[in-house]
């Protein structure tokens, strides 16, 4: 894991970003996975990710 920023991570290895959702007092309320690399990732394998748009 790359540190981006306060809330937001990078995995290299498997092109995906991390962003925990913070509060007021810096808790985490929960978390959004980011795909980067949607070419690399075409077979139907793995961990299943829902697309929010």
């Amino acid at each position: 894991m790359k540190p981006e920023d306060l809330s937001t991570f990078y995995l290299d290895y498997v092109s995906m970003k991390i962003h925990f959702n913070l509060g007021p007092s810096g808790q985490c309320s929960g978390m959004i996975v980011k795909e980067k690399d949607l070419f690399g990732n075409r077979r139907d394998e793995g961990t299943k990710f829902i697309k929010i748009s």
